[in-house]
């Protein structure tokens, strides 16, 4: 689990120089605050650079992404090799390989 992080420093008076500024070591070790896209639309609401209509949005598709990574994972370790090999004799047979 990932340590807990001070909230943003938003001192630059100016949304560019915050952005830079959004890797620090205020007191030790270096923070980085914009790790994912889910830390970016937290930033960019906190610095008020998108209103929070817009960045619930952003999250409610971030839950979504994140649930059908879950879901792919799963039938990846399930049929995973089954695909890889139907695959590759496709694509020996000039098939090519499956797309989605």
């Amino acid at each position: 689990m990932a340590e807990p992080r001070p909230a943003p420093f938003f001192i630059g008076d100016d949304l560019a120089l915050d952005f830079l500024n959004s890797i620090a070591a205020p007191w030790g070790p270096e923070i980085e605050w914009l790790t994912n896209g889910g830390d970016l639309v937290a930033w960019l609401e906190q610095a008020h650079a998108v209103p929070a209509d817009v960045s619930a949005h952003f999250a409610h598709i971030q839950g979504r992404a994140a649930l059908m990574r879950r879901h792919l994972r799963r039938a990846s370790c399930a049929n995973g090799f089954a695909y890889l090999f139907a695959n590759m004799r496709a694509s020996r047979s000039g098939g090519g390989l499956c797309t989605i």
